[in-house]
C-alpha cells in the first residue's frame, strides 16, 4: 500500500521531471533563435514568435520571387515538323527557354535530333563566350532535350536577349 508520503515524493520528483524538461526545450529554443534580447523565458518566446514570422515573411516572398521569374520565362519557338507516328508538333529549329536567377542562367533547349544539335548549343554558347557550370541532355524518341546552366554573360542580362542570341546562333 501506497502512503501519503510516498505519494508525495512521486508527485515532487514528477514536478521536477517536467521543470528539467521545460528548461531543457527552453535552452533548446534559445538557441535556434538568433539575437535574443534578454534570457528570461518570456523574452524568448517573443523573439522566437518575431523569427517565425520573420521566416514565414521570406518564404512569402521567395515564392512570390518564383512564380514571378517562372512567368517571365522567356520562350522562342520557330517553325514545327511532326514526328512521325507522333500526335503533336515538335520545334524543328528548336525550341529554347531561358530563366535567370541572380547571375545564373538556366537554359533549356528542345530540337529534334538531327546534326548534333549538343555540340551545335556547345559552340552557340562557345561563341558568345558563356560559362557553362552544368550541360545535361537526354533524347525521348526523336526529340533532344539539353538543360544547360551558365553564369549571365555581361551585356545578355535579360531572358529575352539571351534566348535570342542563342537561338540566333543555334541552327540545324
Amino acid at each position: 500500500m501506497i502512503t501519503a508520503r510516498e505519494t508525495q515524493i512521486s508527485r515532487v520528483e514528477a514536478e521536477r521531471l517536467r521543470r528539467e524538461k521545460l528548461n531543457r526545450r527552453f535552452n533548446e529554443l534559445r538557441s535556434v533563435v538568433p539575437n535574443v534580447s534578454k534570457m528570461d523565458r518570456a523574452s524568448v518566446l517573443t523573439d522566437a514568435v518575431a523569427y517565425i514570422k520573420q521566416l514565414e515573411a521570406q518564404r512569402e516572398e521567395l515564392e512570390a520571387q518564383v512564380r514571378v521569374e517562372s512567368q517571365t520565362a522567356a520562350k522562342v519557338c520557330v517553325g514545327s515538323t511532326s514526328i512521325a507516328g507522333g500526335h503533336h508538333a515538335v520545334p524543328s529549329l528548336g525550341e529554347v527557354e531561358v530563366v535567370i536567377v541572380g547571375s545564373e542562367a538556366m537554359i533549356r533547349v528542345q530540337c529534334v535530333d538531327v546534326n548534333y544539335p549538343c555540340a551545335r548549343l556547345m559552340e552557340a554558347l562557345r561563341e558568345l563566350e558563356i560559362e557553362v557550370y552544368h550541360a545535361s541532355m537526354t533524347k525521348v524518341k526523336e526529340i533532344m532535350v539539353q538543360d544547360v546552366v551558365v553564369r549571365v554573360p555581361k551585356g545578355l542580362t535579360s531572358e529575352e536577349a539571351l534566348t535570342t542570341a542563342i537561338h540566333r546562333r543555334f541552327q540545324i
